[in-house]
């Protein structure tokens, strides 16, 4: 509940931010356009703590798999090659593999199979420029913008190699098991691409977008996610 209203917090001063200005810009003529684009990613490992039972201490990476996702957004010209860009994006995330840290309680191992997934769907307000006279026929962009990030993850169990010593644990196998969950969490990302135009209305949109979460709390684990997106996509102008 925490970082749902601290996501909140962040994302509706933001968007009311950027569709202020986009009011004020409404002047300038035409520079509306809204954005469709299939999205590929891979996703880092994702470093995790946790405590599931009897405050037992885990860590570790959990590896994603290369995954699919859909992107849409709105944007508007502000002045010059500077707009703003309002985008929602849904990733699709699978997990194959967990690799153990050495802790007080566990041994050091990987990689053990699992099976997870999850999925995360974005809401970022960005900033982008777009460079419309360097190349004919070519607009390359770069951008930035900060969001918030719902994530959802199924559950899940594996098992894992406890220390010799440890009081709780004296060297059995065991097993670890998390519920479902979901969390919010504050995301930023970088990207660049080129707009290329197919008719005088339509333009091919590839881009690349690097995005990075704070702390996701599922509540009895603490993890981060990043991920290096390529986008390919059909933008109208009006």
């Amino acid at each position: 509940m925490r970082n749902s209203l601290l996501c909140l917090a962040v994302a509706i001063p933001a968007a009311a931010l950027a569709f202020s200005a986009a009011a004020q810009a409404a002047e300038d003529g035409p520079g509306q356009y809204i954005a469709v684009s299939a999205l590929y990613h891979l996703p880092a490992d994702s470093d995790f703590t946790s405590y599931p039972e009897n405050n037992v201490d885990v860590a570790g990476s959990i590896a994603h798999e290369p995954g699919f996702g859909l992107l849409a957004a709105y944007g508007r010209r502000i002045t010059g090659g500077f707009g703003f860009e309002f985008e929602v994006a849904y990733r699709k995330l699978e997990s194959k593999s967990i690799r153990h840290k050495a802790t007080d309680a566990f041994t050091a191992e990987g990689p053990i199979p699992v099976s997870v997934d999850s999925s995360a769907i974005t809401a970022m307000a960005n900033v982008v420029y777009t460079e419309s006279t360097l190349i004919d026929s070519v607009k390359p962009f770069v951008g930035a913008g900060v969001g918030v990030m719902w994530s959802r993850r199924d559950a899940f169990a594996y098992k894992a190699k406890s220390q010799a010593n440890h009081p709780l644990l004296r060297g059995t196998v065991y097993r670890i098991s998390q519920p479902d969950d979901s969390a919010g969490a504050f995301v930023w990302q970088a990207m660049a691409g080129a707009r290329i135009p197919v008719s005088d209305t339509f333009e091919a949109r590839l881009g690349y977008r690097y995005l990075r979460s704070g702390t996701v709390d599922y509540g009895d684990v603490e993890t981060r996610f990043a991920t290096h997106t390529f986008e390919l996509g059909l933008l109208a102008r009006f």
